[in-house]
């Protein structure tokens, strides 16, 4: 059981007592790696000579969950930015959960539409409403702090949606543009995330995540470029997964020009290197060939390997399906020596049998690219 970091706290305190001995009755909330939950709990306590012991401990009741995805609140928070702000984001708001309050306001209208709205503390769970005003490291290096709490919306609205805004009539003709209080307006309401606001990233301006600095340090991983004998033979065991090759096969039967389909963007795939002291190294590889217009061949994968100290390579990702996603930072949160992964989309971790998103914050998507 202590083979992994925890975090157990407690609030609503009471105690009485009759004796020698104390009862006390509290709410406990227990996070260990993954699992979550929180509840009432009571715990006799006796005077035993001149010491006191725990007599009897009982957890009477637990609710398992929620913690922003499978993490714990405060652990890993990723940074996203909007019209010139960062925020870090706290937790994905749950479908159906009014967690803001007041008119939302437009913060970015290219690309993902992204508005604010002020959040409602009486609407969040205290574990939530707590962050707000934390210190906070970034990247494991920098030092910050969350401001109050707020609710964006992020969506990729439909082109047609952004030539009625613009004014753009069906017909051909032009009438007048929306405001940024109707944009907001009629943004709002998807793809919701609970942030907080970090006035400054100071020495760290790229930084991907945030994690509190009253939790223990998180291990970080660097990343370095692969030297050409691991980058060989990570490209040669990525290019034999199931993955690979049924991309391959289309990309053939599609008049591919190149070798590889790995390669019909120009760039060819990436490898680097993600280690850190005393922990395990690990090899990811990426390759995205999806430059091309709507017509062309487009594919994205990657695949992670763990690199023994004798060099051989053991696959992490899923052999078949293991997706894609190109790494910003990593770092171990729960102390088992392998990398949590923050990418574009949120923050990648083991599930099932290989990795993917244990916190999501992919902004919506209504556009249609081809």
């Amino acid at each position: 059981m202590f083979a992994r970091p925890m975090h157990v706290e407690m609030r609503d305190v009471s105690i009485s007592v009759s004796g020698a001995t104390a009862t006390a009755h509290f709410i406990q909330s227990f996070t260990e790696g993954a699992f979550h939950d929180e509840g009432p709990k009571e715990m006799t306590i006796v005077r035993e000579e001149s010491s006191l012991r725990i007599a009897r401990e009982e957890m009477l009741a637990s609710t398992l969950g929620p913690s922003p995805g499978a993490l714990m609140p405060g652990a890993v928070m990723p940074i996203v930015s909007a019209g010139g702000q960062s925020f870090a984001v706290l937790a994905t708001v749950p479908d159906g959960a009014d967690w803001h309050e007041g008119a939302p306001t437009l913060l970015e209208r290219e690309g993902v539409v992204v508005t604010r709205a002020n959040a409602r503390g009486s609407a969040l769970p205290d574990t939530l409403v707590s962050l707000a005003g934390q210190a906070v490291t970034l990247d494991g290096r920098c030092s910050a702090q969350l401001g109050s709490l707020a609710v964006l919306s992020r969506v990729d609205v439909h082109f047609s949606v952004e030539q009625a805004w613009s004014g753009e009539n069906e017909d051909g003709t032009h009438g007048t543009p929306a405001t940024r209080s109707q944009i907001a307006r009629e943004a709002w309401g998807e793809g919701m995330l609970l942030v907080a606001p970090i006035a400054s990233l100071g020495a760290c301006p790229s930084a991907a995540y945030a994690r509190l600095a009253s939790l223990p340090p998180a291990l970080p991983f660097s990343r370095s470029d692969a030297d050409a004998a691991l980058a060989a033979r990570v490209l040669t065991a990525f290019r034999a997964l199931d993955a690979w090759t049924s991309l391959q096969s289309s990309y053939a039967e599609s008049g591919g020009a190149s070798a590889h389909w790995d390669e019909s963007a120009g760039s060819g795939p990436s490898v680097s290197i993600w280690s850190a002291p005393n922990a395990r190294r690990y090899a990811v590889v990426t390759a995205d060939a999806s430059s091309g217009g709507c017509a062309d061949f487009s594919a994205s994968l990657w695949s992670v390997f763990d690199v023994a100290a004798d060099g051989s390579l053991t696959r992490v990702t899923d052999a078949s399906s293991p997706g894609y996603f190109s790494p910003l930072a990593a770092t171990d949160i729960d102390g088992d020596g392998r990398p949590e992964l923050v990418v574009e989309q949120g923050v990648v971790g083991a599930v099932g049998a290989g990795l993917g998103l244990v916190e999501d914050i992919s902004p919506v998507v209504h556009d249609c690219y081809c």
